[in-house]
Order: C-alpha cells, then structure tokens, then sequence
C-alpha cells in the first residue's frame, strides 16, 4: 500500500502539488515517505515475534529492506522524469536513502542489534538473549 501511494504522489503533475511553506521541505517529506516505508517493511517481515529476531537474520534482512527502498528510490525518481513538470533529482534520491537509513538504524537499536545476551521484552533471568 505505502509503494503505491509513492508512485501515486510522485505520479502527480508539478502545477498539482501543493505549495510547500519551506524550500526544502520536500526533502523532509521524501526521507519521512522511505523511512515509513522501511518501517512498514521491517514490521511486516519480522511479523509477530518482533522481540525474538535472530542476530544473523536481523542484519541480513535490514540489508535486503535497505537495497530495496535505495533501489525503489531510484526508480521513483527515474519514474519522475515522464511526469509533466517533474524531474529526477539525485538529491531526492539520497534524502529517500537517509530516511530509509535513519529508520532501519532506529529498527536496529529497538531490537537490540548489535548487543550480544540481549534480552527481549519480557524476558529475564537464565535463559535470556539465547536465539529461538
């Protein structure tokens, strides 16, 4: 759902869009846009044990997650160059790229990777932080 509201928005001719109240408010939008969407991905993969990922298949798929919106990113902006008004813009791209960046870090840190005998939500005592 969230890819096809990108495609939709960035489908939208130039004289369509509202005015934005700061020039660079739109690299705001496009970081918050793929950090969503990184968001969303994570959670719909590690869906419902969120709090018992295994270390190797944490990072493997934070990887997998990041290369696809880096590369969804730039083919939106590849997109964007047939739309009346609009163009690719590398910098669009690495705002997208720091969006999905900073919120796959935050997915990272809430779930504990990187710390070795982490212990989950919930969890205490022996037994604590082994991998399931």
């Amino acid at each position: 759902m969230c890819l096809s509201i990108i495609f939709y928005l960035s489908s939208r001719p130039a004289n369509t869009l509202p005015v934005l109240w700061c020039s660079n408010m739109d690299k705001v939008l496009h970081g918050l846009e793929y950090g969503a969407l990184s968001l969303l991905i994570f959670r719909a993969v590690f869906l419902p044990d969120f709090y018992h990922i295994p270390h190797t298949s944490l990072l493997r798929n934070i990887l997998y997650i990041f290369l696809f919106c880096l590369v969804f990113a730039a083919t939106d902006e590849v997109h964007q160059i047939y739309v009346p008004g609009r163009a690719a813009d590398v910098r669009d791209w690495l705002f997208d790229v720091a969006g999905t960046a900073l919120a796959l870090a935050y997915c990272w840190y809430c779930t504990g990777g990187g710390r070795h005998g982490r212990k989950g939500r919930g969890q205490s005592g022996k037994g604590a932080g082994k991998k399931l």
